[in-house]
Formats: structure tokens, C-alpha cells, sequence
């Protein structure tokens, strides 16, 4: 799972919205997940759920815990929903409470949906370890991300990563120094039956590196918070000489197309929006209203109202301002 893809791709859940957020304002940020299970069990949370054999296999055998499991891939997702279903309709009451799936990307979820000290334990098993160097910067176990999920974890909170890479092993372990964990380090024979687990076994790979992390000190990393998405008004438009300026930095904004409806007074920009470990594409509309023109984020999409995108429309905003 690559913390630079956009935060979020929905599509409606086929079936089971107990068990699936379908968009992200849906859900209150960050998640009162006490509330939303209904208990305050503890709460754990699998990054890169795959197919969910471990994740659904867990919350099956471990009603006294609620599990989250996060996971990019739809077609993966439903795989998930299915064994859920499978395990409800086998159950004497019918239910799988205890498990909540999230289409969404790690680091998205962990700044922006939990809160500090709210997480017990975090499994991954077999990310993409990204092996080219020119990729490392893919990687989702960066020094950053681990502090990011340290300050979510509860005091004492548990880690584990298992990976089939040896090269990719030793760098999270590097990776993970000095973030406040204490962190051990072993081989393990398979044991999660998960569907890239026994790809490696079908091409003879028997054991795997596990990195066992503990926190032992807490880092103060605040959640996330949306950024205002204000609309902004001007009063004259001229969309020929319509030509906004890239962005580059910290947060950049690339501008890619700009397309206008002359007949409905309404032009829509395309712009690429990164940001630290995220990237999203945003579509900002400039449109005539019965006074003025309106530049505003156009609806039926879902970029995340980061401050990079607040950036990306005030400078659609600026660049509009200037044709008139």
C-alpha cells in the first residue's frame, strides 16, 4: 500500500454498509470508535487487509476485541465482505460486529480518522516492499509514518509487520529507530494463510522476518484537520486568458486542463494536488452565477479537503481574478 495514491476511491458498497464506510463524509473525523462499536473494547487495526483471512479470521475468533482494517484495493475489499457474509451466515445470531472495513490509505487513516492513544495494536502482513531504489520513497514504513503511528497507539500498544523481504525488512527496521518503540526482530515459519503468503510458499519460501514493535514513548502528532473549502467570488471572468500558474513546494499544485462551456458560463480546471504523502486529483469549477462568478471545488468527487487543495483553489481563484 503506497502512502503517495490518493487518500480515498470509493464505489458503493456492493453489500454489508454495516461494515463498510462508503465515503469519507460519512463518518465524523476523527471516529468515535468506542461509539460506533458500542464498547470500549480494544482496538486493533490491519493495514493492507488483502483478502481479510487474517482481519476476518481475528474479529471471528476474538469477539472481546474490535478490529479496523484498511485496504486500497476494491476488488480485495469485496473479497472481504464475502468471507464476512460467509462467517455471519454461519453464526447462531447472525453477526460480525466487531469488524469495520475502510477503503482508504494508511497514512490518510491513521492522520485523520483516530485519535492519539486510541489504537492497541497494528498488524501488516506483506506490504509492497517497493525493492527498486528509485521507488523507496513509496514505501510505507518510513521514519514519519512510524512516529504517526506511534502517537496512535496506546501506551505499551504492539506492532507487528511481516514481510518475505529481506532487503525491505532491514530498512523498516532502520526506519523504525528512534521513533519511540523498542523493537525485536525474528524469523517465523508461515502462519496466516494469507493469499501472498502462500504465493511465496508456492515458489518455496518458508520463512519470513517479522518486526515486533512496543511503544515506549509517545510522539504528539494532532489529527489532521480539514481545511476550509470557501468559495470565492469575482466579477468578471474571461476564460481566454484563463492561465493559472503551477505551484511547487512543500504542497504543489500542478494545473493539467481547463475546459469551458461558453453556452452554460462554466469552465472546469483539472489539477493535480501533492502534498506529503499524499497525492490527489481535484476539479475546481469556475461558474456564472445570476451576479458574479464562482469559484468553488466541484462536487461528485472525492479529494480530501486538504490545505493543498485549499491552496489549488485559491490560486484557480487568483488566476481567474486576473483575466478580468
Amino acid at each position: 500500500m503506497s502512502p503517495n495514491h490518493s487518500g480515498y476511491s470509493f464505489e458503493p458498497p456492493m453489500t454489508f454498509p454495516d461494515v463498510f464506510f462508503s465515503h469519507y463524509d460519512d463518518v465524523k473525523r476523527p471516529v468515535d470508535w468506542r461509539g460506533h462499536f458500542g464498547n470500549d473494547h480494544p482496538l486493533d487495526v490491519e493495514i493492507g487487509f488483502g483478502l481479510g483471512e487474517f482481519l476476518v479470521s481475528q474479529a471471528h475468533n476474538s469477539p472481546e476485541r474490535n478490529f479496523v482494517g484498511l485496504e486500497q484495493d476494491w476488488p480485495r475489499l469485496k473479497k472481504a465482505m464475502q468471507k464476512i457474509d460467509a462467517l455471519r451466515q454461519g453464526s447462531p445470531d447472525g453477526t460480525l460486529g466487531n469488524i469495520q472495513l475502510l477503503k482508504v490509505d494508511a497514512t490518510v487513516a491513521l492522520e485523520r480518522l483516530f485519535c492519539q492513544r486510541s489504537i492497541h495494536r497494528i498488524f501488516c502482513l506483506f506490504p509492497c516492499p517497493w525493492p527498486k531504489q528509485g521507488h523507496v520513497k513509496h514505501r510505507l514504513f518510513s521514519r514519519s509514518f512510524f512516529e504517526l503511528l506511534n502517537s496512535r497507539l496506546v501506551e505499551q500498544g504492539e506492532g507487528r509487520i511481516v514481510t518475505d523481504s529481506g532487503l525491505f525488512f532491514e530498512w523498516i527496521h532502520a526506519e523504525a529507530d528512534g521513533t519511540g518503540f523498542a523493537a525485536t526482530t525474528r524469523t517465523i515459519k508461515p502462519q496466516f494463510n494469507t493469499k501472498f503468503e502462500r504465493k511465496w510458499r508456492r515458489e518455496g519460501q518458508e520463512e519470513f522476518f517479522e518486526l515486533q514493535i512496543v511503544k515506549k514513548e509517545h510522539r504528539d502528532i494532532p489529527v489532521a484537520e480539514d481545511a476550509d473549502m470557501k468559495a470565492y467570488f469575482l466579477r468578471d471572468f474571461n476564460p481566454d486568458r484563463f492561465q493559472p500558474d503551477d505551484v511547487i513546494g512543500d504542497v504543489s499544485v500542478v494545473f493539467k486542463d481547463f475546459v469551458f462551456d461558453p453556452k452554460k458560463n462554466k469552465g472546469l480546471v483539472h489539477a493535480v494536488v501533492a502534498e506529503p504523502s499524499l497525492t490527489q486529483h481535484v476539479w475546481i469549477i469556475i461558474v456564472k452565477t445570476s451576479k458574479d462568478w464562482c469559484v468553488a471545488k466541484a462536487e461528485g468527487h472525492t479529494a480530501l479537503p486538504t490545505q493543498g487543495v485549499a491552496t489549488a483553489l485559491r490560486h484557480v481563484y487568483e488566476a481567474a481574478r486576473r483575466t478580468g
